[in-house]
């Protein structure tokens, strides 16, 4: 990286512990990384994604169906809800196309949190 003063320096675990701390989350104003390594980790024996879609006038009922699955599951399995609409895709049912979200605010209302109070998920909207 180029620090803040103009010097080349290598920040890492073994090279400037501090600057390689703080550019990971501990400050800002360091400097320009111009590059970086990274190290890669095994998943699997699979890892399985895709969307999944439903009506908007089904938002309420997948939501609730959605937080009781995700208050089980291990915390090692990703989730995430997007509400929004879909284009005029091949491989989406055409009664799904551009089809707005649902206009009952129930889904706002569907709480997000396990028993243990920890916040497992999020949805986000495209529209207000």
């Amino acid at each position: 990286m180029v620090t803040a003063e103009g010097s080349i320096v290598r920040a890492s675990v073994d090279e400037h512990p501090d600057l390689f701390w703080a550019l990971r989350g501990g400050g800002g104003n360091l400097g320009v990384v111009t590059s970086f390594q990274f190290a890669l980790h095994p998943v699997g024996p699979a890892v399985t994604a895709g969307p999944v879609f439903w009506a908007a006038d089904d938002t309420a009922d997948v939501l609730r169906f959605y937080r009781d699955f995700v208050s089980a599951i291990p915390d090692e399995l990703g989730t995430v809800v997007r509400l929004g609409t879909v284009p005029p895709l091949p491989v989406i049912p055409e009664d799904l196309h551009w089809r707005p979200r649902s206009r009952s605010r129930a889904a706002a209302r569907v709480p997000w949190k396990t028993a243990s109070g920890r916040c497992r998920a999020s949805a986000n909207s495209d529209r207000p």
